[in-house]
């Protein structure tokens, strides 16, 4: 923990992320992911003659799945930075102040930010493999269905561009539930570097939008290591989840 020579307010900090940067960021990742699909079937698709099963030899490639795996770690990365920084900002600017009273380190900030980018890198895996799971069931099904029918390798392919695997909005999906999940894993990097932040309390837009599963943890308040609920470190609850979490000074 730094050394301090100011005293935290306590209470919670009411600055919440700026939404149309949010949505900005949605967008971004969106047409991200949605390049990065559409180039994943195609190399996937390239070229296999009558072969169907070489899409799924190809999706088993490492070489073949690297360009995906990189763009969306990417922009995991970009967004768990703004996190952080923005967790910075919190800190500086209403736990301290004014951003210059600030008693922490500069070198704290890298700290987060270091240790945001790594969170990116580590969880990409996760989420790429998941995905890529996904789509080699579908793959496989549809794969299953052309050996077993008529169907031509080019009508195949038609089927599995339209089929929603590779679509722009499954590309949204991804998007929107993973800038709340990165943005808010850069907020916690933040908060652990400065150590004034000990628990975070649950946000959401508190309208008629607001899901059965997030209305019910609104203003929930639980520690950096604690669940809001079972099964619920944080933000997203659940897929396309828009909630937020703001830090606490106890």
């Amino acid at each position: 923990m730094p050394p301090f020579t100011a005293k935290a307010k306590a209470g919670t900090i009411i600055r919440n992320p700026d939404g149309r940067v949010m949505r900005r960021m949605e967008r971004e990742f969106t047409t991200a992911a949605a390049g990065a699909l559409a180039a994943l079937l195609d190399a996937l698709t390239d070229n296999i003659g009558d072969d169907a099963n070489m899409m799924l030899v190809r999706l088993d490639d490492g070489e073949v799945t690297r360009p995906f795996h990189d763009a969306i770690t990417g922009e995991l990365q970009r967004v768990a930075l703004a996190g952080s920084e923005f967790g910075r900002e919190q800190i500086e600017g209403d736990v301290f102040g004014v951003r210059k009273a600030s008693p922490i380190e500069f070198g704290v900030w890298d700290l987060a930010n270091a240790r945001a980018a790594e969170w990116a890198l580590t969880y990409g895996y996760e989420l790429i493999r998941g995905i890529l799971d996904t789509t080699r069931g579908y793959l496989q099904s549809a794969v299953s269905d052309y050996i077993q029918s008529r169907m031509t390798i080019g009508e195949l392919i038609e089927r599995i561009r339209g089929g929603g695997m590779f679509s722009p909005e499954r590309a949204q999906r991804i998007a929107v539930t993973e800038v709340t999940r990165a943005y808010a894993s850069g907020n916690m990097a933040a908060w652990r570097a400065s150590g004034v932040i000990e628990a975070r309390e649950w946000r959401t837009n508190n309208d008629e939008l607001v899901c059965p599963i997030c209305g019910p943890l609104a203003g929930r308040v639980a520690g950096l290591d604690e669940e809001f609920d079972v099964g619920i470190s944080g933000p997203p609850a659940h897929p396309r989840c828009r909630c937020w979490i703001v830090p606490k000074v106890v």
